[in-house]
């Protein structure tokens, strides 16, 4: 989508990216209250905001131009997107590659978990996306591999 489009553009802007995005990254919880429900996705729709979670990734996922912690910050957000956003396969897809990018390479298994939740969704956009981003996540790891004790948590 043109709205992922700008993540190419903004490679590396970390300390704007939030700025930038806002007007079309989907709505979340209040940061204040961590109990407060997630609002309803919409099952139609969706495309500037699975973009600009995709975007996001981008914009955070170059090792390069971004620090441990705002990937670390960009992939909590993400990760709660691509939780509460299974009922719309659009930004369920955005919100996958997203959290890929900006785990890219850290073999981090709870990740892995949650991208296999949006794999079992029966959605083959979705799926596509969360496979690739598990691959992204899983990327130098030896997971798969016979002598692999990754590949058997994977199983």
């Amino acid at each position: 989508s043109a709205t992922a489009s700008m993540g190419v553009i903004h490679a590396s802007h970390t300390t704007e990216a939030m700025t930038l995005l806002e007007p079309y990254l989907p709505p979340s919880a209040p940061a204040d209250d961590p109990n407060a429900e997630h609002p309803t996705v919409s099952a139609t729709g969706g495309y500037a905001e699975g973009g600009s979670l995709y975007a996001l990734g981008l914009i955070h996922g170059s090792h390069a131009g971004s620090s441990t912690e705002k990937r670390l910050e960009a992939s909590t957000f993400l990760r709660k997107h691509l939780r509460n956003s299974h009922a719309n396969e659009v930004i369920s897809h955005g919100a996958a590659l997203g959290v890929g990018l900006t785990s890219f390479g850290s073999a981090d298994l709870e990740v892995v978990g949650e991208l296999k939740e949006l794999l079992y969704t029966d959605s083959a956009v979705a799926g596509e996306a969360a496979s690739y981003a598990m691959g992204m996540v899983l990327v130098g790891s030896g997971a798969g591999n016979a002598s692999s004790s990754a590949g058997e948590e994977l199983a």
